[in-house]
């Protein structure tokens, strides 16, 4: 009986898993306005390898929100 359990409980776990792997396959982030998603810290590129801008960080610019890069009027 407590074979039985071990092999419910490992089942469970291995479903629990499994569906992990599905939804973060094919989730995506959506960055909305872009006013909280800091240019240097966050994963805002598209590239899931390189989702990360690598450059040296200018003096002063270290809290850039990627809304500060999109030109407001044409949303480009």
């Amino acid at each position: 009986m407590g074979a039985h359990l071990v092999y419910k409980q490992h089942f469970i776990w291995c479903s629990i898993h499994v569906s992990h792997v599905i939804v973060r396959g094919g989730l995506r982030w959506h960055i909305g306005n872009a006013e909280s998603v800091n240019v240097w810290k966050d994963p805002w590129l598209i590239c899931k390898e390189k989702s990360y801008i690598t450059s040296p960080i200018p003096h002063g610019h270290e809290a850039l929100k990627v809304s500060d890069l999109i030109l407001q009027c044409t949303n480009t």
